[in-house]
């Protein structure tokens, strides 16, 4: 009788010698042989591992995106992407609404689920609520207007009118989008890919924001 060691030896000499063919028509596990790369196992693992890093990451990149969508819709024939306004795009993404969503859906998780005790349907109102009516909608589109007119060299002064101006009709249209988005997303969306739902969701939002930014800057021009 053959020990289990010595069967395990047997099957990777017979590897060697027939290839992985032969080794599977034995009844060989073909996971030794083959490893599927998939993307979102891959991001997943990221995310777990450094969760700031890739939420920052993955912020700039689709917030840029949200940009080159929102250029290629508005620009004229013939006319180059407005590259400076590309990269202001990314740095803010990157550097200011990544770090700073990361720790917002970590707060909210805290107070909601951890202090309050909430579940289900109240707790994904109470987590809407508190994103949408409190700080953070107003809070977040108000640094949107004021670092990238600052990064415009429009300077302090004149980027804090900036946001006087254009802080309304950008809250209105968020609370057309927003406060049902995030209801779907508290509700359905497991707490792992709750951000994920958020960045897919911003890729159009993003895209407005930048277009309106560009509309308002040539209505002052």
């Amino acid at each position: 009788r053959v020990s289990p060691s010595l069967q395990g030896r047997m099957l990777v000499v017979r590897v060697l010698v027939a290839g992985p063919r032969a080794a599977r028509l034995r009844g060989a596990p073909q996971r030794l042989f083959t490893r599927r790369f998939s993307p979102l196992a891959w991001y997943n693992k990221h995310l777990e591992k450094t969760p700031m890093l890739t939420k920052t990451i993955t912020s700039g990149i689709l917030f840029g995106l949200g940009d080159v969508i929102a250029q290629t819709i508005t620009k004229e024939k013939g006319k180059s992407y407005d590259l400076p306004r590309l990269g202001r795009a990314w740095v803010f993404g990157t550097f200011i609404l990544g770090p700073l969503a990361h720790w917002h859906f970590n707060f909210l998780e805290y107070l909601v689920v951890k202090r309050l005790a909430l579940k289900g349907t109240r707790m994904a109102f109470a987590k809407m609520f508190v994103d949408q009516f409190t700080y953070w909608a107003a809070g977040i589109n108000c640094i949107y207007v004021y670092s990238l007119s600052v990064m415009e060299g429009q300077g302090s002064r004149k980027s804090l009118q900036n946001v006087k101006e254009r802080i309304w009709p950008i809250l209105k249209a968020n609370w057309m989008l927003w406060p049902l988005a995030q209801l779907i997303n508290f509700k359905l969306i497991p707490l792992a890919h709750q951000l994920n739902f958020v960045l897919l969701v911003s890729l159009g939002w993003a895209s407005y924001l930048s277009w309106l930014g560009a509309r308002l800057k040539t209505q002052v021009e």
